[in-house]
């Protein structure tokens, strides 16, 4: 698939419920009056050939007499406007909702901006990135998609972390917080600024969790995923925004009902250690350990030891060891 086409499958994804279609014997346009949601993994599909119907005519001049909307799933309907647009040639208007970068919220526009810079030499930002020492273990791909702003699927990260061959998708409160956690850690690194806007967000989906039972953190995840997903393809709207955060709890509350405000029960977070057996400890010492208390206990990869002196029955501001200084003249500690 060439980039243009590439390009467009993905501005169209977020507009394909208003994509006006002719159907073969009408002159005015039909519009499409169901929203449908088209998922990331249908824009990178292979090209489909003529014997998939997506059209009636195997003339190539009238490619744009399309059969009735109705007998078109989601994915052809994307196919075919792409196919079309790239044939007519500039696709300039298909970018007319694309908002001003003026317009934009300030953090919004700080992100645009580090992602120009990004984006001019992806591999030399990913090679500063690496190097650094507090850089979280993530797929290649995760950090491109991460580096040009686009939705991650922390389903990848999952897997990569569990090393799975499958697909896999999250359905435990566990796996959503280790993956998202991880994810959350990328995009801060990479973009500093959004470091309040991700915190609100991740707090926000914890408050639901404590709301919900846990056969329903299900759905959950998948709420979180779907009103995510609809933010980053947008372009324009922080996670922490008053219409995004207020679109999520609609998700779960009745027009009557508050907007859940209590946090999750530490029972939720004691589950995490019994979920899988203990895991060895090799990538440095716990920050959380050593301040709030870490939600992984003996499934934490990081080591539960005080910062200070290493002890393990303590954290760091419980640790009574002093910084020591050494009096280079008298050769005596002080």
């Amino acid at each position: 698939m060439s980039p243009q086409r590439e390009c467009l499958g993905k501005v169209l994804s977020l507009h394909l419920s208003h994509i006006t279609f002719i159907t073969e014997n009408a002159s005015t346009p039909t519009l499409v009056t169901e929203p449908v949601l088209i998922k990331s993994s249908t824009v990178s599909e292979p090209m489909r050939d003529e014997s998939d119907a997506m059209v009636n005519d195997t003339n190539e001049e009238k490619i744009g007499r399309l059969v009735p909307v109705s007998n078109i799933n989601a994915s052809n309907k994307l196919q075919i406007y792409v196919d079309k647009a790239v044939q007519v040639g500039s696709p300039s208007g298909l970018f007319d909702q694309t908002p001003d970068i003026d317009d934009l919220p300030s953090n919004v526009q700080l992100t645009y901006n580090l992602v120009d810079q990004y984006i001019q030499n992806l591999y030399k930002t990913k090679n500063a990135l690496f190097k650094l020492p507090s850089f979280p273990r993530l797929p290649d791909d995760v950090w491109t998609d991460i580096l040009t702003n686009r939705f991650v699927d922390i389903g990848r990260i999952h897997r990569a972390y569990t090393m799975s061959t499958k697909n896999y998708v999250i359905a435990t409160f566990e796996d959503w917080y280790i993956s998202f956690e991880a994810y959350e850690e990328g995009v801060c690194l990479a973009f500093p600024h959004r470091k309040e806007e991700f915190n609100a967000w991740r707090n926000s989906i914890l408050k639901l969790f404590g709301t919900q039972s846990e056969n329903q953190h299900i759905y959950v995840i998948r709420m979180e995923s779907f009103h995510r997903q609809l933010i980053f393809d947008q372009h324009k709207r922080c996670l922490d925004d008053e219409k995004s955060l207020g679109d999520l709890y609609s998700s779960f509350a009745a027009p009557s009902e508050a907007i859940p405000t209590t946090i999750p029960s530490p029972t939720l977070k004691e589950r995490i250690a019994k979920s899988e057996p203990k895991r060895e400890r090799t990538m440095g010492i716990c920050r959380k350990w050593n301040t709030e208390g870490c939600p992984f206990r003996d499934n934490c990869k990081y080591k539960h030891v005080c910062k200070k002196c290493h002890s393990e029955e303590h954290i760091a501001k419980a640790c009574s060891v002093r910084k020591v200084k050494i009096n280079p003249e008298a050769k005596t500690i002080a």
